[in-house]
């Protein structure tokens, strides 16, 4: 055995628990070797997901002998949100082990190679899933190795200029990270054929760019990997003779999942033989998973299943379709009843029951030993198939199939082949074992898949000038942002959807709230996986009238308050693509609801029920007590210092008041707050203010630390951090390129010193001099945004750095000047009109560095394409982050 194979067989044992296949060591030494392969195809149950230890060993490996030349950042993709993603405890799992040492030495050492900081991980860990989370981990440090667990809609929003929930701020940032320097894993590819497509044309227009050798070297990698291909593709990794040799394969492949197809003449006696067939598992102490295609009928045989068996504890049944809160999503990845399920030697005192709809089918290694479903497309089959008895070790599992006779386009063409099937098995029971089905997919015909599976919708091909607009993201709006969607899922014809999010700051907005406020408060707390549910449009508008209806019927004759006047209940309406906001009166929101918003609800008028499904009976009078609060982002009573960092503070308080004060937790500061309409006449003015963490804002966005540095010190950081990162990454090999970058760092918040500035920071004394001397980069409070006048700081320093003889006279001048007027997502194409400062600059001047800025962001993301120039835009946003923390080594004001 090689060293380099004993290595891995050593390091993957030590991070998984188990000795390497032979599958994933071939794999290993083609990843040593910088050969990653377009697809990986392997039955289900052969630990596809282990690619991601396999990758970092072989990067490791490479950082030990000095050349990398893998990417040094991985993003997973698992095509639906579900409730939990196997990929992110393999990922833990492994940070743990390294964390505590549990690592060989030669793998530490590779990874501390790449990340010397002993303050950090030595791996970055982030979840992009609904926003969900996203600790900015992976955005944090481009040199340190990092992984991203994330959906289709997140990771690839992200990666085509369109992030959802991002800002002009980070969308070229997060473009940068993912499109330049990464491996992107696809798993179960088949799903979304439109992501492959869109992959495809990413990968073509940078091969086409032509850039410039620095960033054409860390191009976009991506292997998708399936259990069922639709069609052929080129350089597919896939199980040898010698693989299928191992008993550990030859048991999975051949694993017992026998297939009884039950036949009904409805679809209402297809559900009532789905529940009755669970029912009669109940004495067996076994694992059920339950598929149903309608996310109403999951719903309801759930419900029955748990009155059935009343005598049974409420958590033996639970439900997991898309149309779930966030929040109640998460609480069922942490039940007992799921650990079992993701646990293959687990043993239930008693029958439990997880009903799922397609939410289920994905991304959720789940193991089963009963399974019962409706009929579906053939490609959603197998992968229900392979939540069964995925190990191979039972010899007491089954599939019951029920056809309700009915169905329609794929789903009928996949029903009567299992007719087929069954019939021409002398038992007319199906061998439903990997093996055996991937041999009846290969034995159809071309037309036989093609009617089975589900199918390919219209795919919208991004074109150079499609990639051309959204590279543009300092436009307002853009019109190819909108059909972000469309590049991602294709133009479905399924119907539009609209999500709806319950929050505590919607009890204060009304119909004179000032919508930019409102637009200002959900970038600075957005709304999260959490928070929301998601339902078709045309379902959301009946809930949500059912829920109007039964509020007004409640609230009929009650006062509002001690003003006598009937009390007004609002919702807060968001568009997901530009973030637009809008408040009407809850009686009259129906005639507003539209594709592709968010509906936010004040969070003390209920409507949600405990699988966190909508229901509008359990609607009521909005109360004030926080006990009965759904806002699951707000931090509860007697919080653990810990888990402080994952919530915020909310309050509405008298204007002028002392906002930061005694009653916060520890480090604890003001993130943004915002005027608020009275509620009487004679109520005094109040404002909405919003406390986190000053780490977690930090992280967030630079611009929102909010603690005591000057300028000469966050300048001194950043310069310092940026020569580290770009060492790592190797630009010292381009001493002109790793220049540029320092002082482009070291120059990039100059424009801070203007007067207009430090006044907003309370940095100014009554004579108009910085107090105490000192020019402020970062202050603990400031005064409100309007005081700035539109002035965009960034611009002043670009004035400044066009004036200075270090940048006027380098080769690189012009990215110097475009990586500072970028900074916080301007430049792309260039800055507001109004955005200069009017007492350094004429309107003529204005113009003509605007001109010059549009100019440069031209050329240079024609030199270094347009992933290669946000990449290098986010070196300098990764550097500013790490130094707009606080220096834990010296006590800032606000914790003494």
């Amino acid at each position: 055995m090689s060293s380099n194979v004993a290595f891995f067989a050593k390091s993957f044992e030590a991070l998984t628990g188990f000795s390497p296949m032979k599958w994933q060591t071939r794999l290993y030494e083609r990843m040593l070797a910088n050969d990653i392969p377009n697809v990986l195809s392997l039955p289900t149950g052969l630990g596809k997901t282990s690619v991601i230890p396999i990758w970092l060993i072989a990067l490791c490996r490479q950082a030990h002998e000095g050349e990398i030349t893998l990417p040094r950042r991985m993003a997973y993709v698992v095509d639906r949100r579900t409730v939990v993603d196997q990929a992110t405890t393999i990922v833990e799992g492994i940070r743990c082990k390294l964390d505590k040492g549990a690592a060989p030495k030669l793998l530490v050492k590779g990874l501390r190679r790449m990340s010397p900081d002993a303050a950090q991980p030595l791996l970055g860990v982030s979840t992009l899933r609904g926003e969900l989370a996203d600790n900015a981990e992976w955005r944090a440090d481009a040199a340190r190795p990092a992984i991203t667990i994330g959906t289709i809609d997140m990771t690839g929003s992200k990666l085509i200029f369109g992030g959802y929930g991002d800002g002009a701020n980070r969308r070229s940032m997060h473009a940068g990270l993912l499109g330049i320097d990464t491996l992107l894993v696809y798993d179960e590819a088949h799903l979304s054929p439109a992501f492959s497509a869109i992959l495809r044309s990413i990968r073509d227009e940078q091969r086409k760019e032509n850039a410039d050798p620095i960033t054409l070297n860390r191009p976009l990698r991506v292997m998708e990997m399936t259990a069922t291909t639709r069609d052929g593709s080129d350089d597919v990794f896939a199980l040898n003779a010698s693989d299928k040799t191992e008993s550990i394969a030859q048991t999975r492949v051949s694993a017992r999942k026998p297939i009884q197809l039950r036949q009904e003449k409805t679809k209402a006696d297809a559900i009532s033989r789905i529940r009755k067939t669970a029912v009669s598992y109940k004495d067996d102490a076994v694992k059920i998973l339950i598929y149903i295609t309608s996310p109403d009928d999951a719903d309801r045989v759930a419900k029955a299943i748990k009155r059935d068996l009343k005598s049974r504890s409420d958590g033996s049944v639970r439900l997991l379709t898309g149309q779930i809160r966030g929040h109640e999503r998460d609480q069922l990845a942490q039940s007992d009843l799921m650990r079992q399920f993701l646990n293959a030697d687990a043993k239930p005192d008693e029958s439990i029951y997880l009903v799922c709809t397609s939410a289920g089918e994905v991304g959720i290694d789940i193991d089963a030993d009963r399974m019962i479903c409706d009929v579906s497309t053939l490609d959603s089959m197998i992968q229900r198939l392979g939540r069964v008895n995925r190990r191979g070790e039972s010899v007491d599992a089954s599939v019951d199939v029920v056809s309700a006779g009915n169905e329609k386009g794929a789903s009928e063409a996949t029903a009567d082949l299992l007719k087929c099937w069954a019939e021409a098995c002398s038992t007319g029971v199906i061998d439903g074992s990997p093996k055996n089905i991937e041999a009846l997919v290969a034995a159809l015909t071309p037309d036989e898949r093609e009617a089975a599976f589900s199918k390919t919708p219209e795919l919208r091909i991004a074109t150079d000038i499609a990639f051309d607009h959204l590279s543009m993201t300092g436009l307002a709006q853009s019109t190819e942002r909108k059909l972000v969607s469309q590049y991602l899922r294709g133009i479905e014809e399924h119907e539009p959807e609209t999500a709806i999010a319950w929050r505590y700051e919607a009890r204060y907005f009304n119909d004179v709230t000032n919508p930019r406020d409102i637009e200002r408060w959900f970038r600075a707390r957005p709304i999260r996986a959490a928070d929301r549910l998601t339902l078709p449009t045309r379902k959301a508008k009946t809930a949500l009238e059912a829920m109007a209806k039964r509020l007004n019927k409640e609230t009929d004759g009650l006062p509002s308050d001690e003003s006598g006047q009937p009390q007004r209940i609002f919702a807060t309406l968001i568009d997901q693509h530009d973030g637009s906001c809008e408040v009407v009166e809850i009686q009259e929101l129906s005639g507003h609801v539209r594709d592709f918003q968010t509906i936010v609800l004040p969070d003390n008028i209920g409507g949600i029920s405990s699988y966190g499904t909508i229901d509008a009976e359990l609607a009521r009078p909005p109360k004030d007590d926080a006990a009965a609060s759904l806002d699951v982002g707000i931090a509860p009573p007697d919080c653990s210092k810990e888990d402080l960092l994952r919530y915020v503070l909310v309050s509405a308080e008298e204007e002028g008041s002392e906002r930061i004060n005694a009653d916060l937790p520890q480090g604890f500061v003001e993130r943004i707050s915002i005027p608020i309409p009275n509620n009487a006449d004679d109520e005094a003015p109040k404002s909405l203010t919003l406390y986190q963490h000053r780490e977690v804002a930090a992280l967030d966005n630079p611009a929102y630390a909010t603690f005591r540095q000057t300028l000469t010190e966050h300048h001194a950081r950043i310069k310092a951090d940026m020569q580290d990162m770009t060492r790592r990454l190797g630009l010292d090999m381009s001493p002109d390129l790793q220049s540029a970058l320092t002082l482009a760092a070291e120059m990039h918040d100059c424009g801070k010193a203007a007067l207009a500035w430090q006044r907003y920071a309370r940095n100014v004394n009554p004579d108009g001099a910085p107090k105490q001397g000192e020019v402020l980069a970062k202050a603990e409070r400031y005064e409100h945004w309007r005081m700035l006048g539109g002035y965009r700081h960034e611009w002043g320093s670009v004035r400044i750095a066009e004036q200075t003889k270090a940048v006027a006279k380098h080769p690189e001048r012009d990215l110097i000047l475009h990586l500072i007027g970028a900074h916080h997502g301007r430049c792309r194409p260039d800055f507001p009109v109004d955005g200069h400062d009017k007492a350094q600059m004429t309107t003529a001047y204005a113009n003509r560095s605007n001109a010059d800025a549009a100019r440069r962001f031209d050329a240079l993301q024609r030199r270094f394409g347009r992933w290669g120039l946000a990449w290098l835009e986010a070196l300098v946003k990764c550097a500013d982050v790490k130094a707009s923390i606080p220096n834990k080594e010296k006590p800032d004001e606000t914790e003494r």
